[in-house]
């Protein structure tokens, strides 16, 4: 009976059992840009994301797996706060017309949570995590005169760095 009634109250929004895709928008370490994710199971999911830097020419994106860990409001009319854990790969370009193209690929995870309204199909987001980008060629031209400056390479701490972003989610 316990089980039955901790289903029904966690089932009171439809993000992540009917409605298992969300298309929105993020603002992240860097860009600003879209953000999706996919249900395959009630606590578990792939989070998607493409953006750029305005003026900057850093265009990246990340695939993630999301896995709750924390849920909290099943007894809150308005909605839910799942808490989750992800990790996944981050990948990007610097593109400036007239320099190099800077490539940028890496690995990360982190925390999150996630505000999902009973009443609408819509999410709200915000994680943090720490990544580690074992191709980062900007990293290695910028610091160049720096590393040579002191006499040691300093271009390690450009592959090491922390993550961020929030943002909203429709899903349908």
């Amino acid at each position: 009976m316990l089980l039955l009634a901790l289903s029904l109250a966690y089932a009171q929004t439809e993000i992540g059992t009917t409605k298992k895709f969300g298309l929105g928008l993020e603002s992240g370490s860097n860009t600003v840009g879209l953000a999706g994710k996919y249900w395959f199971g009630p606590k578990t999911g792939i989070a998607f994301a493409a953006g750029t830097s305005p003026g900057a020419g850093f265009h990246a994106g990340r695939a993630s797996f999301e896995g709750e860990f924390v849920h909290w409001g099943d007894k809150w009319s308005w909605g839910q706060l799942p808490m989750y854990w992800h990790g996944g790969v981050d990948f990007g370009a610097y593109i400036v017309p007239g320099y190099p193209t800077y490539p940028r690929l890496g690995v990360g995870g982190g925390v999150g949570a996630a505000l999902q309204l009973n009443k609408y199909p819509l999410e709200f987001f915000s994680q943090v995590g720490l990544a580690f980008y074992p191709l980062n060629g900007y990293c290695v031209d910028v610091t160049a005169p720096l590393s040579a400056a002191l006499g040691i390479d300093v271009s390690v701490f450009c592959y090491v760095g922390l993550t961020g972003a929030a943002g909203a989610r429709w899903y349908f």
